[in-house]
């Protein structure tokens, strides 16, 4: 896990501009919310606020840490 004072995920110059969604990562500790299951990946981008933030459901949120979601599975 890397500690979010640490370091931010990487964005692209794109996914920097203004309302972008940004990259998906894993989150800890897990976004509670009454009613729902709790959620352990968020996004990390402008789309809620200008400057990179964590966020879901149109939210910022508050991580202490978070890492990158494992690759995909190999097409046999």
């Amino acid at each position: 896990w890397i500690d979010v004072n640490d370091k931010k995920p990487p964005l692209t110059a794109k996914q920097r501009q203004p309302d972008q969604f940004g990259v998906q990562v894993l989150i800890w500790p897990p976004h509670k919310a009454q009613g729902y299951s709790d959620v352990h990946v968020a996004f990390y981008g402008t789309r809620v606020t200008d400057e990179p933030s964590f966020y879901i459901y149109g939210r910022g949120i508050d991580v202490t840490h978070w890492q990158p979601l494992p690759s995909p599975p190999a097409h046999r």
